[in-house]
């Protein structure tokens, strides 16, 4: 696999190169945005899925992300700060973001998540409408992160099975607060023992949900992400 590496911080190129060469066969790398758009358009080196740091000169992220979705080719954008229901509400969207500081682990797994996501024929219904995997869609509506995506999959799973995905309880209780404060839900004081799964896809939680429900009330789906005392956040009717 080939991976687009764009960063205008030259350490972080040196850094990640050899570690994403030798992980995944091979890293192209590009100092600004005109670069990474020239190897976009290069066929001899185009690459099968990109890293864009959020802020690069010449040719803003967002200019490029609209030519990764067009080309069909999965991104992941890297952020100096938490991703925000905002930003995952915004079109282009990339695949996934990922928040420094992080560790080189945390980088490769991200990348063989999303890229493996987007090799995958499957599709799954959660509230109402159809999940489009490998296109990081809802059919015929807005794109989706790799984070709501899965976090889509867990709550539908849970819906239809009763069970709670394994997570710790504590883990999510900062994220529930923030949840409460940006989207207005009925979050109390017990919802820090919502359980949620957790790992590096999963960054940004509350702003998950709350763009979730955003993309759902664009659409006219019948059902919204709500939290509900002793039984955490659950796929519910609208008017429930």
């Amino acid at each position: 696999m080939r991976i687009l590496l764009a960063a205008s911080d030259r350490d972080l190129l040196r850094s990640f190169q050899k570690l994403l060469s030798e992980a995944f066969g091979e890293c192209v790398t590009a100092f600004d945005g005109a670069q990474a758009l020239s190897a976009l358009a290069a066929a001899h080196e185009r690459p099968d899925l990109a890293v864009l740091d959020h802020d690069l000169p010449r040719v803003q992220v967002p200019d490029i992300l609209r030519q990764l979705n067009q080309k069909h080719l999965p991104s992941i954008v890297l952020l100096d700060g938490p991703v925000t229901a905002h930003q995952l509400t915004e079109e282009p969207l990339p695949c996934a973001f990922l928040s420094h500081p992080f560790s080189p682990d945390t980088l490769t797994a991200l990348i063989q998540k999303v890229a493996s996501r987007a090799l995958a024929d499957e599709s799954f219904s959660a509230g109402g409408i159809t999940v489009e995997i490998a296109s990081f869609r809802l059919k015929n509506g807005p794109r989706l992160s790799l984070t709501e995506i899965d976090l889509l999959e867990q709550l539908a799973r849970k819906a239809s099975s009763g069970e709670l995905p394994g997570a710790a309880a504590s883990d999510f209780a900062s994220e529930n607060t923030a949840l409460a404060a940006e989207n207005a839900e009925p979050v109390t004081g017990e919802a820090s023992t919502a359980v949620l799964p957790t790992g590096p896809e999963f960054s940004g939680i509350g702003a998950a949900v709350s763009a979730l429900n955003e993309k759902f009330r664009r659409l006219g789906a019948p059902a919204r992400i709500r939290y509900r005392p002793k039984k955490g956040f659950e796929l519910v009717a609208d008017d429930d």
